[in-house]
């Protein structure tokens, strides 16, 4: 995935009717800070928490620090552009953030998100688990198949050789030919006696 730094893609296209839980009178843009659930669940919260998902992976493929920091304060742009703002309570009262604690915030939660995205769940750990026996029995099996096939690939290979060298060896042999070997031996080796030169048979009589 490419680094883009574009401004203008730095917030997802929101519905102004497409989350109506706005926390006392808080309007989408306002992103309030505290633990509550209903602080959670605020429309302006989760608005953020949609542009920190639209931007995570543009803070992650920064290769330094630097450009890090840069994603950080393009992203915080962008909201200020947007009439977003980060709203702290003081006892009673709403007060916005000044800029360097809303980058502040902005950066703090792209970083829990990269942790989020590393760390593997409870889930997939257990998978893990379960799976690696399986996984070990199906290399072992793997393994052995291979030695078989090679096994069997060696004996092909010798039994063509052994084949090619009979066809050679009978090639050799004339025909109508007796020699000293068994009758299912042929060699080359042995010629017949009567190609050998000066033999000459000689019949034996009968008396």
């Amino acid at each position: 995935m490419s680094f883009d730094l574009d401004e203008s893609s730095s917030i997802p296209i929101f519905f102004s009717d497409e989350d109506s839980n706005c926390l006392d009178g808080h309007s989408h843009f306002d992103i309030l800070l505290g633990k509550e659930k209903a602080i959670f669940n605020h429309s302006g919260n989760k608005r953020f928490r949609a542009i920190i998902n639209h931007n995570v992976h543009k803070y992650m493929n920064a290769p330094i620090k630097s450009k890090k920091s840069k994603v950080v304060r393009i992203i915080h742009a962008s909201m200020k552009k947007a009439r977003f703002r980060f709203l702290k309570k003081n006892q009673a009262d709403w007060s916005e953030l000044e800029e360097a604690f809303a980058r502040e915030k902005v950066s703090h939660a792209l970083r829990d998100k990269v942790r989020e995205i590393l760390r593997p769940t409870k889930f997939d750990r257990s998978s893990s688990e379960r799976l690696y026996p399986v996984i070990t029995s199906m290399a072992r099996m793997i393994k052995r198949n291979q030695m078989l096939l090679n096994k069997a690939t060696e004996s092909l290979s010798a039994k063509k050789e052994l084949s090619k060298s009979s066809l050679s060896l009978q090639q050799h042999v004339p025909e109508n030919s007796t020699c000293f070997l068994s009758p299912n031996e042929t060699s080359s080796a042995y010629p017949p006696l009567q190609h050998v030169t000066g033999y000459i048979p000689v019949k034996k009589s009968l008396t």
